[in-house]
């Protein structure tokens, strides 16, 4: 729609949002799935959807989607925390060894 606009700036709005928005996703995936309990887990959460949505039962697919989404959330919040640990633990060790190099 952005190109059929023939407005240039709005182009340009897009593509940078879509670049980003597929550069967050490429990024989680490879968080989630870095974590080697998650595969079985996102397998057969997909597998789950798909079933529902195969048996055209909307009901079940909803809830087995809310339930993926809600999964992946708690994950990558997991994640994030995990990484915000990190870095912590990594700024004191940076902290300590400029202390120590002061003092010598």
């Amino acid at each position: 729609m952005a190109e059929a606009s023939h407005n240039i700036a709005l182009v340009h709005v897009t593509r940078g949002i879509f670049n980003l928005m597929r550069m967050n996703m490429l990024r989680s995936r490879e968080a989630l799935y870095h974590q080697q309990d998650n595969v079985g887990l996102l397998d057969a959460q997909h597998a789950e959807i798909a079933k529902a949505i195969a048996i055209r039962d909307p009901a079940a697919a909803r809830k087995a989607a809310n339930l993926h989404l809600s999964f992946v959330q708690a994950s990558l919040r997991e994640v994030a925390m995990t990484d915000l640990e990190q870095q912590g633990a990594r700024s004191k060790r940076v902290r300590s060894q400029q202390r120590e190099a002061s003092t010598d």
